[in-house]
């Protein structure tokens, strides 16, 4: 029993196993299906989504509707998508999968096919099913329709397409096609039983069954064609047919295309033969090319698994680029290395005058070609860059950097050599070729014909002309050249601009010789049209100190006719013709006046020019318009090297000569009389220049300078100037009053002098002085208008003697400062010091100063003195005023002289208020006068000279015929000038003890009282009475009284002449004022009964100009003037 039912037991629990692994499938399989669409959108590597499963027994059959599937950017979508595993195979390791897939609708774009290759693992698909395939994509452009009602593929590889149908097209052209495919892939083994394809314009066929395995040898062939829709799609300029053929033979691929087409209008022929390995390299080689009439030669490598291509072209009789008359650039040929149609390295040769070789990375970057690390060179040039080439437009534009060495291509285009650095632009397309950069080059080179030291510029070039603009600066100079010329016409256009350039070198651009060395500036316009120059130019020449300001010529060939010539703004008529073939001038320049800047007016010119360019000869005449010249011509004859003029007239004459190729001048002037204002200069002098533009004056004798005040001598005179301006100038000038000095004369022009006067090693006179030493440099700026501006300082060292005076002063220093018209003098000595200053030198109203002395000793007829004092001067009021003391004085009578020379007056230019007093009496000795004397003096000057003070006599006495008369009261008192009272009492010792002497009274009519005490009555004498031949009154007045007193006191108070002097009428009183060195009055009276009186005035206004005035009581009255020179 037990057994039975353990025995039952045993199915129950196997039919539960099953229900609950029943359970759990169909769980799982719930699951799966509810929410596949969720797993596959979140597990798988593809953007995949689903509409709906209809059914699914999880994981041997799963049925979907509706697949979408994304891969990069291509779309795929399908009805329905049944899968079905077989895990009995699967463990047994065999195919284990069917697919079956109906109405696949499919969009690939371009960018799909440019993705890296993904590799497909077929291992496990035992069969795949597709029924009703639409697929649309794009590859380069070209557009791809296919459409197939089933594709199998079976486990082994076997794949089959019955039926094929679709077209290709791009742009506006389309081709239909049909076609079959069959074949059988392992990677072991690839047979194709079928392969046809065949539309309007093409067709492809194996000709037989075509197998390929390791180690098996099959031999199979093919054909095709492509029409010209097809043709067209693979390039729009292509026009024709390709055919060609093959063969396989163990993996070798032989093949043959023949093809005749038309590119851009230009025919090529092609027969190509290609040989090679199937997945490793192929080459080809073509030697029967036609290409525009070109024959063509190419051979290559294509290596299948770089998918890289080595292609040379060559041209066998050179493709032509551009033709012309002269010049036939040719394409030799053309290279490609490691090129797969994006990347790659290209070679091109052209030949023209030389052969170029150009190398250059490929690179493509959207449509367009770059050309990188692009290298040119040949025999003459060498360039690096980078370019583009754009196969839709067949254009290349390049950038480069080059050097070039004098290259023939080059010469051929600006029909001129170059060597240089050159940076350039260039575009190429198939019409033209376009260059536009510069260059530039610091090489000696000849530019057009012209020695260059170093040239730029910058140029516009095409196959149909050139416009460039070239700078170049010369050995000599400098010249611009804007140029054009069209290489159709043949004509040539240019705009030349020269700077101070030789005119050989001119001429040198027009292929003329020319030994004509003047620098040329200006502009000229210049053709060239069936083999003529011509044109015309507006010029000046720069190598003469006149230089023209323009020259109007024109020109043709070798000829050159000169219409006008400007000076500043002076036109000059003109008529001369060169011919440069015959080397030859001939013509006449004529002006009424020509006026310049700087020169004299010439009037009349009249020059006639004739002989060769390079030396003519001149002859003709002209006047210069001078103030202090004779209106006479100068003759002119010569030729350019020497052209001589000449001129002559009772004031000076002028013989020299113009060196016009050189630019130099040397002439002699001598004048004789010649004046300039009421001055009369005497001498020669010569001018000579070496550039016309700086003139050497120089003289070598001594130009005397006459004038009114005194003679000036001039030597050694040296200047330098131009026609505005003293640049330098040294002289050496001398008077009566200083020797040797020297002028140096800086950069000045004529409305303003510059120089400096050095002091040192020049020796001035000056009368009583003795100038031991004088240093000092003066440095002045004078317009001829106002005073000059003075900037500098004078130092002198001086000894002043007055031997008239005894007068003595040793090591006197005077140091002077100017500065603009500002002056500051210092002196300094023993004895003195004083300061003077001004702000205007010239004004002496400016100037204040002062002046203190001491100790100084004089000595003048009889008297010894020693005085001191200080005296100020105030420019404002134009006074000197101050103190004199007579500190100690002896006058000794003895030792008198009379001084019967005239005094030389003066006129002083200022007021003057001086005291003049003694410190202690004077002491007058050896004479009839003895005794002290107190001065106590106040002198004036202001138009006239006013004196007043009085002198007083003190322990005085006088003799007379032995007897001492002993002076009681003796007072003079001088009142407001015109004024003098006298006041003097004297008694008599011994024998005339009992007689007085009184002299009261106003000059002229004081009373002279002589009278004995013992008598009584009238006096003895009375000045009332007339004297008769009795002398004695004149006797005692002149000898022992008014004589001694005044010349005691000549040089302290200005007194010093009072007397009376007989006369046959009766006699004369006389007194005088000598104030000083340049003022004296005397006032004379006659003491008869006419009374007849005159009074005089003689002022020295300078030290060499005095003026007298008199007047007399009878009505007379006169002036005069004394000139003369007394330093």
């Amino acid at each position: 029993m037990v057994n039975e039912k353990k025995g039952k037991k045993y199915p129950k629990l196997f039919i539960g196993f099953i229900f609950f692994i029943s359970l759990i499938a169909f769980s799982i399989n719930y699951a799966i299906q509810t929410n596949l669409d969720y797993i596959i959108k979140n597990y798988s590597p593809y953007e995949i989504s689903i509409e709906k499963v209809n059914k699914l027994i999880f994981p041997f059959y799963v049925n979907i509707k509706g697949v979408t599937l994304e891969v990069d950017k291509a779309f795929f979508k399908s009805d329905s998508v049944v899968l079905r595993f077989y895990p009995i195979r699967y463990l047994m390791g065999k195919s284990c999968f069917d697919i079956e897939i109906t109405d696949i609708k499919a969009d690939i774009p371009d960018y799909f096919w440019k993705q890296p290759s993904k590799k497909i693992d077929l291992s496990k698909l035992k069969d795949l099913k597709i029924s009703s395939l639409y697929l649309n994509t794009t590859y380069n452009d070209m557009k791809v329709s296919l459409k197939t009602n089933s594709i199998f593929y079976r486990y082994g590889g076997e794949f089959s397409i019955p039926y094929l149908s679709g077209d290709f097209s791009k742009d506006e052209i389309k081709d239909r096609f049909i076609g079959r495919i069959k074949l059988l892939y392992s990677p072991q083994r690839l047979k194709i039983y079928q392969f046809d394809l065949k539309g309007d314009n093409f067709f492809v066929q194996a000709l037989s069954p075509i197998e390929i395995s390791e180690g098996n040898k099959v031999e199979s062939s093919f054909e095709g064609f492509i029409g010209e829709n097809f043709v067209k799609m693979l390039n729009p300029k292509l026009k024709g047919l390709i055919n060609f053929t093959g063969s396989l033979s163990n993996k070798q691929l032989n093949s043959k295309i023949d093809c005749k087409l038309t590119y851009d209008n230009k025919t090529l022929k092609l027969k190509l033969s290609m040989d090679g390995i199937i997945g490793d390299k192929f080459k080809f080689r073509s030697d029967n090319v036609i290409f525009d009439n070109n024959k063509i030669s190419s051979e290559g490598i294509f290596d299948a698994k770089t998918k890289k291509v080595d292609l040379l072209i060559k041209f066998i009789d050179g493709y032509k680029l551009y033709e012309d008359d002269s010049w036939h650039p040719f394409l030799n040929h053309i290279r490609l290395k490691d090129f797969d149609s994006r990347n790659g390295k290209l070679e091109l040769a052209i030949t023209s005058n030389e052969q170029y070789i150009i190398s250059s990375d490929l690179k493509k970057e959207d449509e367009r070609y770059i050309l990188k690390n692009l290298i040119a060179r040949s025999d003459s040039f060498s360039a690096k860059g980078n370019g583009v080439y754009d196969p839709n437009s067949d254009s290349i534009v390049l950038d480069i950097v080059g050097e070039l060495r004098n290259n023939p291509d080059i010469k051929h285009a600006i029909n001129n050599n170059f060597q240089g650095m050159i940076k350039s632009n260039i575009n190429i397309t198939k019409d033209n070729i376009y260059l536009k950069g510069y260059y530039n080059s610091d090489l000696p080179q000849k530019i057009y014909g012209i020695e260059t030291n170093y040239t730029k510029g910058e140029f516009d070039l095409s196959l149909d002309n050139i416009s460039f603009t070239n700078i170049s600066t010369l050995k000599t100079g400098k010249i611009k050249t804007n140029g054009f010329i069209d290489f159709n016409t043949k004509n040539e256009h240019y705009e030349v601009i020269t700077e101070a350039v030789p005119f050989f070198e001119v001429m040198n651009f027009f292929d003329e010789k020319s030994d004509i060395s003047y620098k040329i500036s200006g502009k000229a316009v210049v053709n060239y049209s069936n083999g003529d120059y011509y044109g015309n130019a507006n010029i000046s020449i720069d190598d003469f100190k006149i230089s023209p300001n323009g020259v109007k010529l024109s020109f043709k060939n070798s000829s050159m006719e000169v219409n006008e010539i400007l000076l500043e703004k002076n036109r000059l008529k003109s008529k001369l013709l060169f011919d440069f073939k015959r080397d030859t001038i001939d013509g006449i320049i004529k002006s009424e006046e020509i006026k310049l800047s700087g020169y004299p007016s010439i009037k009349n010119l009249n020059l006639l020019i004739k002989g060769k360019p390079k030396t003519p000869s001149y002859k003709g005449s002209a006047t210069f318009e001078l103030k202090y010249l004779e209106n006479k011509p100068f003759d002119i004859t010569g030729n350019i090297n020497r052209l001589n003029f000449t001129h002559k007239s009772d004031k000076l004459s002028i013989n020299g000569y113009l060196d016009i190729d050189n630019s130099s001048l040397s002439s002699q002037i001598r004048l004789k009389n010649f004046n300039i204002d009421n001055i009369s200069v005497i001498g020669n002098f010569r001018v000579s220049s070496n550039d016309l533009k700086k003139f050497e004056i120089r003289s070598p004798d001594t130009i005397t300078i006459v004038n009114r005040f005194e003679d000036i001598y001039i030597n050694n005179l040296s200047l330098t100037a131009d026609s505005s301006n003293i640049i330098r100038g040294d002289l050496i000038a001398s008077s009566s009053d200083f020797k040797d000095l020297k002028v140096v004369l800086f950069k000045s022009d004529y409305k303003k002098l510059n120089g400096e006067i050095d002091l040192k090693d020049s020796k001035l006179s000056i009368k009583h002085a003795n100038i031991k030493k004088i240093e000092g440099k003066v440095r002045f700026e004078y317009d001829f208008n106002s005073y000059p501006k003075l900037d500098g300082s004078v130092h002198t060292i001086v000894d002043v003697t007055y031997p008239d005076i005894r007068l003595k002063l040793k090591n006197i220093r005077a140091d002077g400062y100017l500065s603009d018209k500002k002056i500051e003098l210092s002196i300094k000595s023993n004895e003195l010091s004083g300061k003077v200053e001004s702000n205007r030198y010239y004004d002496i109203k400016q100037y204040n100063g002062n002046l203190i002395f001491k100790d100084i000793f004089v000595e003048k007829r009889g008297f010894y003195g020693v005085l001191s004092g200080n005296l100020h001067y105030q420019g404002g009021e134009n006074l000197i005023y101050g103190e004199v003391f007579v500190d100690k004085a002896v006058f000794r009578y003895a030792k008198y002289e009379k001084n019967n020379s005239p005094t030389p007056s003066l006129k002083l230019p200022f007021g003057y208020n001086i005291k003049i007093s003694t410190t202690k009496p004077v002491r007058i000795t050896e004479g009839m006068l003895n005794g002290y004397a107190d001065l106590n003096l106040q002198m004036k000057y202001e138009k006239k000279l006013k004196l007043s003070g009085d002198i007083k006599l003190t322990n005085s006495y006088f003799t007379v015929q032995g007897t001492k008369f002993l002076v009681t009261n003796g007072v003079m008192k001088i009142l407001n000038n015109d004024t003098i009272y006298v006041d003097m009492e004297a008694n008599g010792t011994g024998a005339l003890n009992t007689t007085k002497i009184y002299v009261n009274g106003y000059i002229p009519d004081y009373r002279i009282t002589v009278y004995d005490s013992k008598q009584k009555g009238e006096p003895f004498f009375s000045s009332s009475r007339n004297m008769g031949s009795n002398n004695l009154m004149s006797k005692i007045i002149n000898d022992a009284i008014f004589k001694d007193i005044v010349n005691s006191t000549n040089r302290f108070f200005g007194i010093n002449t009072i007397g009376i002097e007989p006369n046959a009428s009766g006699g004369i009183f006389k007194v005088g004022r000598k104030f000083n060195d340049r003022v004296e009055v005397n006032y004379t009276s006659s003491i008869d009964e006419n009374r007849n009186s005159k009074f005089s005035l003689e002022y020295t206004l300078f030290d060499w100009f005095k003026l007298t005035i008199f007047s007399k009581t009878d009505g007379g009255t006169g002036a005069g003037t004394i000139f003369s020179f007394d330093f």
